[in-house]
């Protein structure tokens, strides 16, 4: 690794202690311009996009990372962090299970998974709340559209002497439209 490499790499881990991951990415862009075939420059640029919320990225940076070296644990950690935040938990928990395997000795990627299958695990018994037996009662006979939050999670909308009812029996705004 060449000296000015080695110091791109310097400033963008310091940018990344400093929170300033933008910064950091750009430090990680310009020495991977000059060295593009090592895998600890593309983990550390995963590192700083995973944190700076841009998963995909980071995904694929992760992925750069182990096909130019597959014993670089670092690359696993940052595939699977990644694959959680994209909602691809079976993915994450998958790779964590394998790079495990590989890297037995390395307790954050058993960590990783502990993560990975909890969220698995939550993502599985997410509780749906279904209206009580008095709303269903009101909702007998009148078309009722299920609406689901980003989280996944249903709540009902339909008119009741032309407001909007939700699940719990509340009246929410009735500035949406009844086209």
């Amino acid at each position: 690794m060449s000296r000015a490499v080695k110091d791109l790499r310097d400033a963008g881990n310091a940018h990344v202690a400093k929170g300033a991951w933008s910064r950091a990415i750009n430090c990680y862009n310009k020495a991977i311009e000059l060295d593009g075939n090592s895998a600890p420059l593309y983990s550390n640029r995963a590192a700083a996009e995973y944190l700076n919320q841009t998963y995909d990225k980071a995904f694929d940076d992760s992925l750069k990372a182990i096909s130019i070296d597959p014993t670089w644990w670092k690359g696993y950690k940052w595939k699977g962090l990644s694959l959680i935040k994209l909602k691809r938990w079976v993915e994450a928990v998958e790779v964590l299970e394998k790079a495990c395997e590989q890297f037995s000795d390395v307790a954050e990627l058993k960590e990783n998974l502990e993560t990975a299958r909890n969220e698995l695990e939550h993502a599985q018994n997410l509780l749906y709340v279904l209206p009580g037996p008095e709303m269903m009662k009101k909702l007998d006979g009148i078309p009722v559209f299920i609406v689901t939050d980003e989280q996944g999670q249903p709540f009902f909308i339909t008119y009741e002497d032309g407001q909007q009812v939700d699940a719990a029996g509340s009246c929410v705004l009735d500035s949406l439209s009844r086209n």
